[in-house]
């Protein structure tokens, strides 16, 4: 396990602020992954990190600031889904492609589970099944942001 430089994670905040900005459209907005939860999971996977919540709570609280979401929620489903991260990271470190994406589409439920439920509290039930496609894209698009994410970093034995 290496330490992370805060660097790093500053940068792929700034990049997952970006890609959540960015409009592409109805249809390929629907099709949009989690970018910041792709980035935590890499980094909660890849790195010893020291106050991974306060992590997550800052990185949320960044992403519904940019986004005009409710201040506080992105940063409860991170640090929910942190939590389901932190835990299996011993059986992550000795899995496959399949598991880790498995792995990862579990973290992105407890995440879309817990924006939903606050959702539903404050504005009531109105939901879509349009909802559950992110998890899906999330969990797909991970095994290629950590491929690219390590060539950056020079570590060139494991992709995932």
């Amino acid at each position: 396990m290496n330490k992370i430089p805060i660097k790093q994670i500053i940068i792929t905040t700034i990049i997952a602020i970006f890609l959540n900005l960015i409009d592409f459209g109805t249809y390929a907005n629907i099709l949009e992954p989690i970018w910041i939860l792709i980035f935590l999971n890499y980094f909660l996977i890849n790195f010893e990190l020291k106050n991974e919540y306060f992590i997550a709570l800052i990185l949320g609280v960044i992403i519904d600031a940019t986004s005009g979401n409710i201040i506080g929620q992105s940063s409860l489903a991170l640090i929910v889904s942190s939590y389901f991260i932190i835990t299996i990271k011993s059986s992550i470190k000795i899995a496959n492609i399949t598991t880790i994406i498995i792995f990862v589409a579990i973290s992105s439920v407890l995440y879309m589970t817990t924006i939903l439920a606050i959702h539903i509290i404050v504005q009531g039930f109105d939901l879509n099944y349009n909802v559950l496609i992110p998890i899906i894209t999330t969990a797909m698009a991970y095994p290629l942001i950590s491929t690219i994410i390590n060539y950056f970093n020079g570590k060139n034995k494991r992709s995932f």
